[in-house]
């Protein structure tokens, strides 16, 4: 493995050009668009031979490309590691949650958050509404 410098600086007397990061949204972009010339496609696979450059960022069809996984596989698990809404399900999206789900999410949130959340909510506008139906300052 040869040694390489991350920011171009020279080691062992040699200058190590600095490692290029590439987004892979970009390239995808740039490839789809017909604006890669063949001279930078040659360049780019080179400089990542030789670790002169890394890909970041990439697109799904790329990930499985390199990887060999299917389309399938690499759903299933983007579902498995989506962040979690309330219960761990998408509850809040629903027309009609049921009462399970806003159980699940009272216990998620804590029963003193959803008291001051509702009181926050309920609160008069004013201080003569306030009058007007016995609560007290």
């Amino acid at each position: 493995m040869e040694p390489h410098a991350e920011n171009g600086m020279p080691h062992g007397g040699v200058q190590v050009p600095a490692v290029k990061p590439i987004s892979g949204k970009e390239l995808a972009k740039a490839l789809k668009a017909g604006t890669v010339t063949p001279d930078f496609t040659a360049w780019l696979a080179y400089r990542l031979q030789v670790g002169g450059a890394w890909l970041h960022h990439l697109t799904a069809k790329q990930a499985r490309q390199v990887t060999g996984a299917i389309c399938a596989d690499l759903a299933a698990e983007r579902r498995k590691n989506r962040p979690a809404n309330g219960n761990g399900k998408r509850v809040l999206y629903r027309r009609n949650p049921t009462e399970a789900d806003v159980d699940a999410i009272v216990a998620k949130l804590g029963p003193d958050k959803v008291m001051q959340a509702l009181d926050r909510m309920t609160k008069p506008r004013c201080a003569r509404t306030g009058e007007m139906f016995g609560a007290s300052r």
